[in-house]
């Protein structure tokens, strides 16, 4: 399966990680929304959205008041190290993927953060 993904990587490379982003992205918002939420749907659509939502009932304002500071404090923690690794470990035209892979985890993350209280 590598040496195919691979091949195509290099005959398409815009084209065959656009579509991977696509599908690491779905991958990460179905495992936060059935593993974290604990919804029984499946919609698509970016975390931070979900995160300032106010379908539960708290405003967008408060969302930020209590989850900004602790995830941004997260997201120094974590990501300049997975980009590090990502930099000096993986080869350039897999780099993309390593990163929307770890970003499947950071995006459970915020769902959690975003949940904790419910």
């Amino acid at each position: 399966m590598l040496l195919w993904y691979q091949s195509i990587l290099a005959r398409r490379p815009v084209l065959t990680q656009s579509v991977t982003t696509a599908v690491l992205n779905t991958v990460g918002d179905i495992t936060a929304q059935q593993a974290v939420e604990k919804r029984g749907k499946i919609m698509t659509g970016s975390v931070l959205h979900e995160w300032l939502s106010t379908e539960e009932g708290r405003s967008p304002k408060e969302n930020v008041k209590k989850n900004f500071l602790p995830i941004m404090a997260t997201n120094y923690m974590v990501w300049p190290w997975v980009q590090l690794a990502n930099f000096k470990f993986v080869p350039l035209n897999h780099r993309l993927t390593f990163a929307n892979t770890v970003a499947i985890g950071w995006n459970c993350y915020i769902s959690y953060m975003n949940n904790r209280d419910r």
